[in-house]
């Protein structure tokens, strides 16, 4: 992977720019694609009428092409293209530009009830968008009914003529206008001239819903689509138009504030607000417009563009992680390593009263780490009582101190983990400092997307939310023995925690939780702060890619978690889009593991129960949940009796054989959806049962095994006993 690149390189990066950070882009972008049929000047499906001549070592595949001199004689070349399937598609041209070549190449497009004929300046070069073996322009969108296309191209010119090659491709990109066929309305709409896409809007007053703009997009293939809008904004515009977007699994409504322009990108034709992205199985996508809002309603144009994610993703083998990853470290911090940078205090013993209620808790160290700007963050160091030698780092986000993450950072402690506590920069636990801006003057820091102002000697500002991680690391990896590292969090935390598994290699395990989306996938409502879409940053790794540095390497993983029903961000299964091409890719390049995990038992932003029991197995997957006959996930029904001096923890429950009414139920709870083995342990002797029935009652249908309990269990044995 090179990213000093070429020419034909900066055409996929400029589509990558287009599909993943689809902001304050005002230049053309050429679009990816591949054309469904190609016919070359070589192919039988080529033919030409009077004098042509071949030139080699130019043209698709550096081929060659047939040239023509211009003259007012009637040579043609023509092109073929039989046995298409019905939909609507583009005509593709590509040729070898030169000075002497004709500025008007008269094409001609037969196969639709009126033939189309265009003028291409072959002086130029083609620019509309790269396929693996040629720059194309596009020329045509057509509708293929009666499964034929004819090109022909005539020398008709005052200059040479260049016939090389034409390809069939399939609609990516589709604009509907509000005058266009496919474009109709519902009730009463006014024209107004003199402003909008193609220079004319509609407009309804608010109304009950029975007023309808409708934009049907057809001949679409199966696949993942970004919807766009544009309008014209006014104060007299709705600020809830309701734009509802039909073809995916259910319908997806959204409301738009018309009164503010759409500004989520711009291409040739105009500026564009993101809708939504929908995947489809079928060939239709119908956008509708209600009149149900509280001010005068606007329809103008509608787009959609497919999404084609594997292409979004530049890694396609190890050196490729290796080189993104220097790449990324060397944006944010104006170096080629992760900075070395250490607490500048550490408190052994720090006194918190609000952890005193946490009995596996033995000591917090308190750690600030001071950046430029004096920027500082607060961390504590919460070590247990009863260590398993493991850390994790936990981040809380935007939501504040790490505080309100206290039960997760109970739960871990619990389980022996040390843990690492960390917010957000200028959250109220850490500072918020008063800055000099040249030319601006001084300035307090309360707010992210502040800091997209702050000019740092070396590197980018988005390394304030990373440099404290990055520091922690270091310190614990300079006074403590723990083998590795994991690290997880929410919101803002989840974010961080994507980003800095992505850089840093010591994270083993990373669990960011709601705390991000591509950005092809994201709406007005989780578009996040400063730090979620920088374009700078996220021109050099997207996220797709950030995802693939946090879950590649030796004995690493990343679980990504999203809250299904989140009311804040990153909800319901967009994710679909890319969880198997994230994890595929990993699989490909032979070391990690990528996962996403969606959480639907809870409907608020937060790391449920159930995500905390997730990420607890990911983190020790031999964990396992023993109950003993005096546990209290233990009970039984008639009589049974009780005998101390042998078994686990040294007494055991018996029963006399009878007719199956006395029962010992062990019941195991808390469990996420999975494989289990299960195991159980007695106290062998010749009176016992050789056919002792358990019952297990958990999966599809109850299993039921015999066990032999006159003699002892001998299958396996760990620190607890043998099993």
């Amino acid at each position: 992977m090179n990213r000093n690149l070429d020419n034909t390189d900066r055409f996929l990066l400029i589509n990558q720019l287009l599909l993943d950070y689809p902001l304050q882009l005002a230049h053309i972008i050429p679009i990816l694609a591949v054309p469904l049929q190609i016919i070359d000047n070589e192919d039988l499906e080529f033919s030409t009428v009077e004098k042509w001549r071949n030139f080699v070592d130019q043209g698709l595949d550096d081929d060659d092409v047939s040239w023509s001199l211009g003259d007012k004689v009637k040579n043609q070349a023509t092109w073929d293209f039989n046995r298409l399937a019905p939909r609507t598609a583009q005509i593709a041209v590509t040729w070898s530009e030169k000075a002497n070549l004709v500025a008007n190449a008269l094409y001609t497009i037969e196969g639709e009830s009126i033939p189309l004929t265009v003028e291409i300046n072959q002086e130029q070069a083609p620019h509309d968008f790269l396929d693996p073996s040629k720059i194309w322009e596009n020329r045509r969108t057509v509708t293929i009914n009666d499964n034929t296309i004819t090109v022909p191209l005539s020398n008709n010119a005052n200059e040479n003529v260049i016939a090389n090659a034409i390809g069939i491709v399939p609609v990516q990109l589709q604009i509907i206008d509000d005058g266009d066929s496919e474009f109709r309305t519902v009730g009463n709409w006014t024209n107004f001239e003199g402003q909008g896409f193609q220079n004319d809007v509609l407009y309804s007053p608010p109304g009950s819903g029975n007023n309808k703009a409708i934009w049907e997009f057809n001949g679409l293939v199966p696949g993942i689509y970004q919807i766009a809008a544009t309008w014209t904004e006014n104060v007299n515009r709705a600020t809830n138009a309701s734009y509802t977007i039909e073809g995916g699994a259910i319908p997806l409504t959204v409301e738009i504030n018309q009164e503010q322009a759409p500004n989520d990108f711009s291409d040739p034709s105009g500026t564009w607000e993101n809708l939504g992205t929908i995947t489809i199985t079928g060939n239709t996508i119908t956008v509708s417009l209600s009149d149900d809002a509280n001010d005068y309603v606007i329809a103008d144009a509608t787009r959609v563009m497919s999404v084609n994610v594997p292409q979004l993703i530049s890694i396609e083998q190890p050196d490729d992680v290796s080189l993104l990853r220097s790449e990324f470290i060397s944006l944010l911090f104006g170096q080629s390593e992760l900075p070395s940078l250490l607490p500048s205090q550490v408190i052994s013993n720090f006194s918190d009263t609000r952890y005193d209620d946490i009995f596996s808790l033995s000591r917090i160290d308190k750690l600030k780490i001071v950046m430029e700007y004096e920027i500082e963050s607060n961390i504590y160091h919460f070590i247990p009582k009863t260590p398993n030698n493991n850390v994790v780092l936990y981040h809380q986000g935007h939501g504040g101190d790490f505080y309100l993450g206290k039960e997760k950072i109970k739960n871990l402690l619990d389980h022996g983990y040390s843990v690492v506590g960390l917010s957000m920069p200028l959250t109220d636990f850490n500072n918020q400092p008063i800055v000099q801006l040249p030319g601006q003057g001084q300035l307090k820091l309360t707010s992210h997307n502040q800091m997209g102002l702050l000019s740092p000697e070396y590197g980018h500002p988005v390394k304030y939310f990373l440099e404290p991680v990055v520091g922690a690391l270091n310190y614990l990896e300079n006074h403590y023995d723990y083998p590795s590292f994991s690290m997880m969090g929410l919101s803002g935390g989840g974010w961080t925690t994507t980003l800095a598994a992505a850089i840093d290699t010591r994270i083993d395990k990373s669990f960011p939780v709601a705390g991000s989306y591509p950005l092809y996938l994201r709406d007005e409502t989780d578009w996040g702060d400063y730090e979620q879409h920088v374009r700078e940053i996220y021109n050099t790794a997207n996220y797709l890619e950030l995802y693939i540095l946090g879950s590649y390497g030796v004995n690493r993983k990343q679980l990504q978690i999203t809250n299904q029903y989140d009311p804040c961000c990153f909800s319901g299964t967009r994710w679909e889009s890319y969880k198997d091409i994230v994890r595929e890719r990993v699989n490909q390049l032979g070391s990690g593991e990528y996962d996403l995990f969606m959480d639907s038992t809870s409907r608020n932003h937060m790391i449920s129960p159930t995500a905390m029991d997730r990420i607890l197995t990911e983190l020790n997957p031999s964990i396992i949940q023993i109950i003993d006959n005096g546990d209290s996930g233990f009970s039984t029904v008639g009589n049974w009796t009780h005998f101390r001096g042998q078994g686990f923890d040294d007494d055991v429950d018996y029963r006399d054989p009878g007719n199956g009414s006395n029962q010992a139920i062990w019941n195991f709870s808390g469990l996420v959806p999975g494989i289990y083995q299960i195991a159980a342990t007695w106290t062998e002797n010749i009176n016992r049962a050789t056919n002792a029935p358990y019952t297990i009652e958990g999966g599809v249908i109850p299993l039921e095994v015999e066990i032999n309990q006159e003699q002892a269990p001998n299958d396996f044995s760990d620190q607890w006993g043998t099993w």
